[in-house]
């Protein structure tokens, strides 16, 4: 790298190093970020309670464990409700997990995502839509099942921003997770009937 370029990428990392409190807020950066993995971690504990009493059919239990992680803390670093975040993150895990697991040829990660999907509420579906989307352009999924998922993306509506919870009522937040939560329900059971 020539030296002009190495001293101007110098200039560039120093540029904030004479503002007042600048160590104070790179300290602060460093703090929300264990601050907003705490929330994850808890958020996910608790929708993870939530997903197995859905399964087990206990939908009062599994709508308690929803409404203790909708009571966690708004991110402020992360911008985003934990429990909206996790929520997202099972279906997605689910969904990636069982095509991580396939041999090339087995398409039963996506046959059980389309089996689930004309049965999912409103939520639960634009989620499940945005989980296949982020599939097939990031994973190396066959042709074929990405022409299918490519169909079944059509014009999806646009995904539902529902991310800070301060501006939605609880109750209707919670039936928001408890949509997503019973649609990852609904597929691992059809995975597991397949399997």
């Amino acid at each position: 790298m020539p030296t002009d370029r190495l001293s101007s990428l110098g200039e560039l990392l120093t540029t904030d190093a004479d503002l007042p409190l600048d160590d104070l807020r790179h300290a602060s950066r460093r703090t929300m970020s264990a601050v907003s993995f705490s929330l994850a971690v808890a958020a996910e504990n608790l929708l993870i309670k939530a997903l197995r009493a859905a399964r087990s059919g206990d939908l009062d239990r599994a709508r308690a464990y929803v409404t203790r992680a909708l009571r966690l803390d708004f991110d402020e670093h992360e911008r985003v409700h934990p429990a909206r975040q996790q929520a997202q993150m099972l279906l997605f895990n689910a969904v990636t997990d069982a095509l991580e697991d396939s041999q090339e040829g087995d398409h039963r990660w996506l046959d059980a995502a389309l089996a689930v999907l004309p049965d999912c509420e409103e939520h639960a579906r634009a989620e499940f839509l945005g989980v296949l989307n982020a599939v097939d352009q990031d994973w190396d999924v066959e042709p074929d099942e990405s022409r299918r998922i490519r169909t079944t993306l059509g014009h999806p509506a646009p995904a539902l921003e529902l991310q800070d919870t301060r501006s939605v009522p609880e109750a209707e937040y919670v039936q928001v997770i408890l949509q997503v939560l019973t649609a990852a329900s609904a597929y691992l059971d059809v995975l597991e009937e397949n399997a």
